[in-house]
């Protein structure tokens, strides 16, 4: 890599996959870095469908915990975002890869176990960043998470470390709501980051209802959910998983909120009208966010905005529905501050790369609950003979 001054410039791809599996979000973003400030200038946000193949293998590894399936579907994930650096760079006519510093990747976490009394906790991502790096021939940086659970840390959230970089700097006390397959909060002072935990679920039950009732993917603006009504003692059921009850910190996945979970309401769901069904896991869905912080946030903190990012800043129904909970709280997404909602997290990850090049910490201990900060992320570095 590079040699860098103390005011310099610096390039990079960051690429998102979420729980959802509906596909890859990439960002080419500039860092401008001096001493004192690190300033950043979204080039592009691009969005790829991630394939079919992909989506029902990985539905597979998440029901069956197969360890083969596993790692096949790490390469495939692997080679997508290879494909996807390619085509930005095409898009942007950079013809040498030693334009860009490096790549960040997300990965797709398979598994995620949090500690748990003395036992450290455990996540599975088999994104193979070596695989990245050679066909590329950029340097590769992912598993964010391993680091911090070794330091008895959830290794979740990870996004709140970059918030206060894209959202805190002109706002007093503000939250970040992140609402992708999983939901996750971070509580911001100015750029300073207070808090963060994972609030439950985003997205996943919204989609996954949409998929019982329908061959739709999801609920588009929430216009399905807008003509049912609400059956609140199912969302009271929903509600009773003991995840809702931790304090932080704590982090939870697929694997304890997702379709395993779900499937034991799925005969009272599917028995209702479609409308009804969306309308009742979309309210559940915002009950879970606005509990959250009626129990861990707002006793002690007076937040003026939620910003709402990730797929679910789309839901219209889901936006109504929290500002009804949150009547004191204005609701606004990040398209306020002119950034797409789904290329947050891909931005978030930018910063996180940026900061394990620059061999400083990037996952707060105040945020996982590990013993210290510490820098996460490994790295596969670019062959110095290039391609």
């Amino acid at each position: 890599m590079k040699n860098h001054t103390p005011t310099d410039t610096m390039r990079c791809i960051s690429l998102m996959t979420g729980t959802s599996c509906d596909g890859v979000d990439a960002v080419l973003v500039t860092f401008n870095i001096n001493k004192e400030t690190i300033e950043h200038r979204l080039e592009s946000y691009h969005h790829f469908d991630m394939d079919p193949a992909y989506q029902s293998m990985a539905r597979k590894v998440f029901e069956r915990e197969n360890i083969r399936d596993g790692f096949v579907l790490g390469k495939m994930l692997s080679q997508k975002y290879v494909e996807c650096i390619h085509q930005v760079l095409l898009d942007h006519q950079i013809t040498d890869p030693s334009q860009i510093n490096f790549v960040c990747v997300s990965g797709h976490t398979l598994f995620h176990l949090p500690p748990h009394k003395e036992q450290n906790g455990l996540t599975i991502d088999t994104t193979d960043l070596s695989l990245i790096a050679a066909l590329t021939n950029i340097t590769t940086i992912g598993r964010f998470r391993q680091k911090d659970m070794a330091f008895g840390g959830h290794g979740a959230p990870l996004v709140p470390f970059a918030h206060g970089r894209l959202f805190g700097m002109n706002n007093e006390i503000t939250l970040v709501q992140n609402m992708g397959g999983i939901g996750n909060v971070t509580l911001l002072d100015q750029d300073q980051t207070l808090l963060g935990f994972d609030t439950g679920i985003g997205n996943a039950w919204m989609d996954q209802v949409m998929k019982w009732h329908s061959n739709a993917t999801y609920d588009d603006q929430g216009k399905i959910a807008k003509k049912g009504s609400v059956d609140k003692s199912v969302v009271d059921e929903l509600l009773m998983h003991p995840f809702f009850q931790q304090k932080p910190p704590k982090s939870t996945g697929l694997e304890t909120l997702g379709l395993t979970y779900l499937q034991n309401f799925q005969n009272k769901l599917t028995k209702m009208r479609h409308e009804d069904a969306m309308a009742t896991v979309t309210y559940a869905t915002a009950k879970t966010v606005a509990d959250a912080y009626q129990d861990f946030i707002l006793s002690s903190y007076n937040p003026k905005h939620v910003i709402v990012c990730g797929g679910g800043a789309f839901n219209k129904t889901f936006l109504f529905m929290l500002s009804e909970m949150l009547p004191d709280i204005q609701i606004q997404t990040s398209l306020d501050y002119d950034i797409h909602p789904q290329a947050v997290e891909a931005l978030c990850f930018a910063y996180l790369g940026l900061f394990q090049v620059q061999g400083k910490n990037n996952v707060y201990a105040r945020i996982t609950g590990s013993f210290k900060d510490n820098m996460g992320g490994e790295i596969a570095h670019a062959d110095p003979s290039g391609l």
